[in-house]
């Protein structure tokens, strides 16, 4: 007889059935609708933050720092207040319901935007309120989509490819936020913001079209039975006993992946400095300067920083096309390890960079790096945690990666605030190189430990 939790409703089983278990990659449709849903929901996502900050700038009388508290404040509280217990509401509702929901409900605030966007314009108070109260439903709506997408994926795909499914996971969402930076400047300047915004509503709409040929084969929720504020706590808190009663090998690849989006937050800010003080080739400046003398948008050094990001997307999918020839031949923890090591060398040689292509190739190397450790790392939650409790830690994971990004960003400028000194992004970059290399050599003994052990306990 299947356990119950408290209240007694059945608990999801934790294995798919044989003769219902997901098909490989190759042939999951299923998978291949949720990849086109994610490549328009992530540049949509991309173009909000532009586009909507855009709207706030204009109506707040081109108030920069006003728009950014006014875009920032309420993207924040949800995160805050509703990401640590997301999951658990994900793990007793079908989670195509959440994707649906979360796709055409942001396409519906953007249309709200966009209808409100002549008042925001004119400075219009009650718009103004309207349209952060729209974006704090916007992020409400993110913090269910993220683990609900991620807990889907062992009931849509087999799980010998969970791997290399989140391995493209990653690559659509690094990609389609470098597209979607570089389209939303465009856009920008060269349609009007409410037209912008329209466009941006039709992306949803194209989301949650595909979205609704997703097929689920096992694992599913049927009905959402309403929860007390006690409940809700109690159940996250269960989900995450369960992770830390797991062996320490994989609350160490937790660690592993928090740690490199940390080091890719504090490196995403101390970049923009690092591409002024390299040698890029003569056509970069040309591309610039063709533009600006055409009346496109003020790119400058936005352009060498979209380049360096460019080599970091092809090195991820380098690393993906490796992941996928030696996942079934070298373990996982392995090649978790390995890209740990590849992220930090990488990270030590980049201050050594003084030309565009060597810092290209550094970036390449550290892309690889991260696409093993954060892929893999989501692939062994997906598999190893019960899929009853799977939303809930994926959403505790998920939010962990998204505090330690937000932290690692901003470290740069509190020091700057409160010390007066400015991080120099060369020596950041290799100490943080450092960081990630001792992290690496650590784990590297405990793991050789640990299953020396292990052989000497087998019969």
């Amino acid at each position: 007889m299947p356990d119950l939790p408290q209240g007694g409703e059945p608990l999801l089983q934790d294995a798919v059935l044989a003769d219902a278990a997901p098909p490989g990659l190759a042939h999951s449709g299923s998978f291949w609708l949720l990849m086109s849903a994610q490549i328009t929901e992530q540049l949509g996502d991309s173009l909000n933050l532009i586009l909507l900050l855009a709207l706030l700038t204009v109506g707040l009388g081109h108030d920069a720092h006003r728009a950014s508290i006014a875009l920032f404040v309420p993207m924040l509280m949800p995160i805050l207040f509703l990401g640590p217990v997301a999951g658990v509401f994900v793990d007793r509702w079908p989670r195509k319901n959440w994707l649906l929901l979360a796709a055409g409900g942001r396409g519906v605030i953007i249309a709200c935007s966009a209808l409100l966007a002549p008042w925001v314009i004119q400075g219009e108070g009650w718009a103004l309120g309207l349209v952060t109260l729209l974006i704090l439903l916007l992020s409400t709506l993110w913090q269910f989509y993220n683990p609900a997408r991620s807990a889907s994926l062992p009931e849509i795909v087999n799980r010998r490819d969970l791997d290399l499914a989140n391995g493209m996971s990653v690559i659509v969402l690094l990609m389609m936020q470098i597209i979607g930076f570089l389209l939303g400047g465009l856009l920008g300047d060269n349609l009007p913001l409410q037209k912008a915004l329209w466009a941006n509503a039709g992306l949803y709409a194209i989301c949650f079209a595909l979205m609704l040929g997703i097929r689920f084969h096992a694992g599913e929720p049927q009905s959402f039975t309403p929860l007390s504020l006690t409940q809700v706590f109690k159940e996250q808190g269960h989900a995450l006993a369960e992770l830390f009663s797991r062996q320490l090998r994989l609350r160490a690849a937790v660690g592993k992946a928090v740690l490199l989006v940390a080091g890719a937050g504090l490196g995403f800010t101390v970049l923009q400095d690092y591409t002024r003080t390299l040698r890029f080739p003569g056509f970069v400046d040309a591309f610039n300067r063709v533009l600006l003398e055409n009346g496109g948008f003020h790119v400058g050094d936005l352009t060498r920083f979209t380049l360096l990001l460019l080599t970091l997307g092809v090195g991820a999918a380098f690393g993906a096309g490796l992941l996928a020839a030696l996942k079934d031949h070298i373990p996982q923890l392995v090649l978790i390890q390995a890209g740990l090591a590849l992220a930090g060398l990488a990270a030590c040689l980049m201050p050594f960079c003084q030309q565009f292509d060597t810092a290209g190739l550094a970036m390449a190397l550290m892309g690889v790096g991260a696409i093993l450790v954060v892929a893999l790392t989501e692939a062994r939650l997906q598999a190893k945690i019960p899929a009853h409790l799977r939303g809930k830690v994926l959403s505790a994971y998920f939010l962990a990666r998204g505090m330690v990004a937000l932290g690692g960003a901003s470290l740069p400028g509190l020091l700057d605030k409160f010390t007066g000194s400015h991080i120099q992004p060369r020596p950041a970059l290799q100490a943080l190189g450092y960081v990630v290399l001792g992290t690496w050599l650590l784990t590297s003994v405990y793991e050789y430990y640990a299953h020396r052990g292990e052989k000497e306990e087998q019969p």
